[in-house]
């Protein structure tokens, strides 16, 4: 049959997250080692948070779209950027609204 081949796929993608997930662990548990002991706070608990959102990724279908979103935002535009972009939009929002002009966020009630 066509779909011989592929039999047992979703026990193997299950195996090879496991271990992704195992192998990103380790690696940030001697990346926060290795920042602690030259004495870098700031990339201790960017380690420390990077370890606690792998582990929330494994916390079903929500957990991995929240550790998803993290982890694309952190490894793309980066959290600074993500910040000034969210207050620019507010900020172009409340302008907006100052002059009478609707934004898609006034349909959502």
């Amino acid at each position: 049959m066509l779909h011989e081949p592929f039999r047992g796929g979703s026990a193997r993608l299950k195996g090879a997250g496991r271990i992704c997930f195992y192998v990103g662990s380790l690696l940030s548990v001697a990346d926060i080692l290795s920042k602690g002991m030259d004495r870098d706070y700031g990339g201790v608990a960017k380690s420390g948070l990077d370890l606690v959102m792998s582990i929330v990724g494994t916390a079903g279908p929500i957990g991995f779209t929240i550790s998803g979103m993290y982890f694309i935002i952190d490894q793309t535009i980066g959290w600074d950027n993500a910040s000034k972009s969210y207050i620019e939009v507010e900020k172009n929002k409340a302008f907006m609204r100052s002059k009478n002009i609707m934004t898609f966020s006034d349909f959502k009630n």
